[in-house]
């Protein structure tokens, strides 16, 4: 006897006969003739394909397909005339998941010929300074406003940096930095319109969750020597912000100089590094 009414369930006992057994689709081979091994075989190709699938629609959607796709779309992107002249696209370089991303001008001579952000006498500099403040590069998403070099090294143009800018959004949304370092003050200026590089450098500054460390692009050092002391002090500063991050979200950020929303001008002022000069032109010569 059955331990519990089936008959109330199934509106009789159920029959596990083996004739019936025989007769079910999980062992319809035995109807088609087909040898039970290769009935078998077929079913673990047809669930191996099932999974094969499964997984790589779920890889699809992962950041690091996502922004595989998009560093194919900017490699092609015809959205400004910039295409025109390029040699290269400069998409961006380092690890999906990085925690820290350094954001340039524009590709410069090298980085065109290359494909690849900061390999030019500017990227040799800034691998020395991240070097000295113990920062690996290898775990630095880098990347630039604008993804193909502007002729002659020029400065970016307002309709250039828009055809950008969802390219840098999504960079962005896909690789969710913790810390954005802004090199040169159009970097600065994508997310403070209104700030002024002079100003503000090597002041560290919370916005929408995310930190952002303003300095100064590399090339500047290159071609205006005064300006190394500033940035060499601003990665030291940038590797103060990044042990404190490390260790802690509190209190630990009191001694650190933040910016605040209205500390900004349109150019510097005086008493600041470039006062009495023609603005930031002079501080951001070409690119890397």
């Amino acid at each position: 006897m059955y331990p519990f009414n089936y008959s109330g369930l199934l509106g009789r006992r159920p029959n596990f006969s083996p004739r019936r057994a025989r007769d079910s689709p999980c062992l319809v081979h035995h109807r088609l003739g087909i040898p039970r091994h290769v009935a078998y075989n077929g079913i673990v190709q047809a669930i191996s394909r099932i999974t094969c699938t499964i997984t790589r629609m779920s890889a699809e959607h992962t950041p690091a397909h996502q922004l595989h796709r998009l560093v194919e779309t900017i490699r092609h992107c015809t959205r400004c005339r910039l295409h025109q002249t390029r040699t290269h696209a400069v998409p961006g370089d380092g690890p999906f998941d990085a925690d820290i991303m350094f954001i340039g001008e524009a590709p410069g001579y090298h980085e065109d010929r290359q494909g690849r952000p900061f390999v030019g006498a500017a990227g040799k500099y800034l691998n020395d300074l991240l070097a000295r403040n113990g920062l690996d590069r290898s775990r630095i998403y880098i990347t630039n406003i604008l993804k193909c070099r502007p002729p002659r090294n020029r400065d970016p143009l307002p309709d250039e940096i828009a055809a950008c800018r969802p390219f840098l959004e999504r960079q962005i949304a896909l690789i969710n930095p913790r810390i954005i370092v802004t090199l040169g003050r159009f970097a600065l200026q994508f997310f403070f319109p209104n700030a002024s590089i002079t100003r503000v450098h090597g002041q560290a500054r919370q916005k929408g969750g995310r930190w952002y460390f303003p300095t100064f692009h590399p090339a500047a050092a290159l071609h205006q020597p005064r300006w190394q002391p500033l940035i060499e002090e601003d990665f030291r500063k940038l590797a103060e912000l990044l042990q404190a991050l490390t260790v802690s979200e509190g209190p630990v950020y009191h001694q650190l100089s933040l910016f605040p929303a209205d500390d900004v001008d349109s150019g510097p002022g005086e008493g600041h590094p470039g006062a009495g000069t023609h603005g930031q032109a002079d501080i951001d010569p070409p690119h890397s």
